[in-house]
Parts: C-alpha cells; structure tokens; sequence
C-alpha cells in the first residue's frame, strides 16, 4: 500500500465542460491555479469534471465540444515547465472518484443538500416547486465534488468566489466520515480564492456567466475580443472624473498588467482617463498575456492524438494517486475484507 503521506502539497480542482471558458474562468480559478503549479513544492491534479456537466448538458454534440474545449484550454494555458506539476485529466477515467462518492453520501443529511447554493437557487427560479426541475446530478453536486477532492488527498482547492461553499461540504463530509469511522484517512483541504477577483462581472455589470450569454470567451480572435471588450458596460463618468476600482475593467487590468502598468493606471484612475482609453489599454494587456497560449490553443485543437496522450497519461497518475485513500475508506467502513 502506498504511503498516504506526502511532502508536496497536493491541489486540486477542475473547469466544468458546460461552454466556451471564458475571462471569469480565467480570473477566478484558473490563472490562480496555474500560477500554483509553477511551485515545485506543489502536486496539481486539474480535471475536467465531465459527470458533473452531465445535470445540464444532456446533448451529445454539445457535450463533445465542451469537453474538447475545457480540456484545449488548460492545454494551451500551460507551458512545458507546467507540466512537470501539473496533472491533467478527465474525471470519468477515474472510477475511485464515483467509488468515493458512493461511499461519502451515506454520511450525508439531506439538510445539507437542501442548503446548497445551486439548489437553492432553482427554488427560487421556480417559486419552490423544484420536483419536476432538479435532477439528482445537480441535487449531489456537492457530494460529488467533494468526492473529487477527497480522494486525490487535497489540501487546497482553487476555486471561484461562489464555490467555496463546496469546499466547505467537503471539509463537513471528511469531518464526519473521520469521526464516524474513528480515523483520521481523509485530509481538511482548504479553498484557495483569488480575492481580488471574488465575482467577475460580464459584459452587462450581471456576473460573467454563460447562462446570461454576458461573457468573454478566453480565446476569442483579436476582433472578437476588442469588440467585446468595447461592448463593456461603463457609467457617464467624464475622463476628469475618478472611477470605481470595482469595474471589470479594472479588474482585468490589474490581472494582465504589469506592475508599473498597473501603478500608471492607478494615477489615471484617480482622474485623468476615458472610458475609451481604459478599454483600448485593457485590450492591449490581455491581447499581450495570451498571445502564445492563444497558438497553442490552435495548435492542439487540431492534435486529438496528443491530447488522448496526455489525458491517458494523467488519468494513470489520478487511479495511483487516488487508489489508496479509496482502499484505505473501504478498509475503514468495513467492505474491504481482504488485501486483494
């Protein structure tokens, strides 16, 4: 049996297929997650949680094409070095994650279900009759994700604003699980949140979202990009007058800029600048930073081989990694009655 301890801190997370990613995907989780797996002293396990997409992608076409993009885009975000760190692979080519599940959710009060960000908010979409709207996939979302993370022996989970809350179930389930079964196999991993960037408004001042059709698609061609980012919605503010630190576009700024870019831009803000100028700026740092992630996204969306490759390649690495701490639960609740 592997030894569950390690000294590299393990991170995990994943970027669901359900659409194009976009500029608050990027800002919210995944550039804070890539920097991560720069640091040698960190393992990365970065998956597409492809069954997670299944409660509404329900089209296989659309499914195909969700998938293939996600997995491009990490792809293409990461560098030769990233990939020494950086474990990619698909979440239904590792069974112990579904087997992890199966397990925890016998643990689970279904008062906890009920208080879900996601389920809550179909509630209110629908006034409270939810029977005939809410599949059971969206239901244990939460059950599933922290199933994700438990079995590959998290300790920090990159995540958006509006997932922390997963993370904290998850923190619950392993608590209980631990508690129940009188051991301590199971790790607390904790969130990590890019503060600056907690909720990443679209194109209308709504968060960025592709259910309000609002978005910046990551790799967008150069005209589709500057004319989006024209396309941002700004107050009446004169160019004499000081603007909100808030505001999207600030934002992106701050996140593509460079230092002395961004202390520049702080003077402006101060008073000094046009909405005009600010978008054209902004176009220009985000044009710079993805420039050659945005080849390589070609690149590999024309190489199935090699991306079969890699996916192969990690959801190995994920069933070696994941393997113990599954046997390590069944020996715990008690259907593991052999070491074969």
């Amino acid at each position: 049996m592997k030894n569950l301890q390690t000294k590299q801190q393990i991170i995990v997370t994943g970027l669901k297929p359900t659409g194009y990613p976009h500029m608050g995907n990027y800002l919210g989780m995944l550039k804070p997650a890539l920097e991560l797996g720069k640091d040698k002293q960190n393992k990365c396990f970065y998956f597409i949680p492809d069954y997670h997409a299944l409660n509404t992608v329900q089209n296989k076409d659309k499914m195909h094409l969700f998938l293939k993009e996600v997995i491009v885009t990490f792809l293409a975000l990461m560098d030769e070095q990233d990939h020494q760190n950086i474990i990619l692979y698909q979440q239904s080519k590792v069974p112990t994650i579904s087997q992890a599940m199966l397990i925890i959710q016998n643990l689970c009060p279904k008062g906890m279900m009920n208080r879900a960000h996601a389920y809550k908010s179909m509630k209110d979409k629908y006034n409270g009759s939810v029977d005939e709207h809410v599949n059971m996939g969206l239901y244990n979302y939460p059950i599933l994700m922290a199933a994700d993370i438990l079995v590959m022996g998290a300790d920090l989970v990159p995540v958006g604003a509006d997932q922390k809350q997963h993370v904290e179930y998850a923190r619950d389930l392993i608590d209980k699980f631990n508690k129940t079964y009188s051991t301590q196999i199971l790790k607390r991993p904790k969130a990590h949140i890019n503060h600056k960037v907690a909720t990443v408004s679209g194109l209308d001042g709504r968060k960025m979202s592709k259910s309000y059709n609002n978005i910046i698609p990551l790799f967008a061609s150069e005209n589709e990009l500057r004319k989006l980012i024209m396309k941002i919605k700004t107050d009446s503010k004169t160019a004499e007058e000081p603007k909100d630190k808030d505001h999207l576009l600030y934002i992106m700024y701050e996140n593509f800029a460079t230092s002395s870019e961004i202390a520049e831009m702080n003077s402006y803000f101060g008073a000094g600048i046009g909405y005009g100028e600010i978008k054209n700026r902004v176009f220009e740092v985000i044009r710079r930073e993805l420039e050659e992630p945005r080849l390589r996204y070609l690149e590999y969306l024309n190489n199935d081989k090699k991306i079969a490759e890699i996916l192969k390649s990690g959801a190995e690495i994920a069933m070696d990694q994941s393997e113990p701490y599954i046997q390590e639960m069944k020996r715990a609740v008690g259907i593991r009655l052999f070491d074969c």
